[in-house]
């Protein structure tokens, strides 16, 4: 699987209607929040990680995005909201949702795929870079605008939804599983150590 649009919408609609929120119009939010969420990530992440293992030889590497919680990354949502001029128990409910929904979808079906050496069999870990909050407020009001949300709120809005996210996705560690064929022995079998590249998809 992979990081969809639509499929975060629909989680993100399940959280907003588990938390009250019901109706067309948090239908056609959730789906344009999940639109520009995904859309953005895709565009902009990168990842740069440090391996271990044994080599040296040419290696892929398979990994997950760790370290995202649905909770913090609502309340890193809500902290901008709130800086924004958006408060109330509505508010907090709303960004616990779509931090819920960001996290399950990520964590469910983003993969991380990477390639790098000398390290041929082993591990690797880093951060997940290139998103930048503003840039994906700016996307998810792309979005939001199509889907008849306009003016200086919903820009807001978008703005304060994308730097949460971002704050969130900066703290997280991707981890990978690194497979490949290394050097017949005896070279094959020593300890090597190197970089691997990839992306989130």
């Amino acid at each position: 699987m992979a990081l969809a649009g639509p499929v975060l919408g629909t989680t993100i609609l399940k959280y907003f209607t588990a938390s009250g929120f019901t109706g067309a119009q948090a239908s056609v939010e959730a789906m344009a929040l999940g639109n520009g969420i995904v859309n953005n990530i895709l565009a902009t992440n990168f990842y740069t990680g440090t391996t271990v293992g044994t080599g040296p030889g040419p290696g892929s590497g398979t990994g997950k995005l760790l370290g995202l919680v649905g909770p913090v990354v609502g309340q890193n949502i809500a902290t901008f909201m709130t800086a924004a001029g958006f408060t109330g128990s509505q508010m907090l409910n709303t960004a616990l949702a779509i931090g819920n929904g960001v996290a399950e979808h990520i964590t469910t079906f983003g993969i991380v795929t990477a390639i790098g050496g000398p390290t041929a069999v082993g591990t690797g870990t880093g951060p997940l870079v290139g998103i930048v909050g503003p840039v994906m407020g700016q996307m998810i009001f792309t979005f939001m605008t199509a889907a008849g949300f306009t003016g200086a709120q919903a820009l807001n809005k978008a703005i304060a939804i994308g730097n949460g996210i971002a704050l969130s996705m900066s703290t997280a560690v991707v981890s990978t599983t690194i497979v490949g064929v290394p050097a017949p022995p005896p070279a094959g079998i020593y300890p090597a150590a190197g970089v691997e590249t990839g992306k989130l998809t």
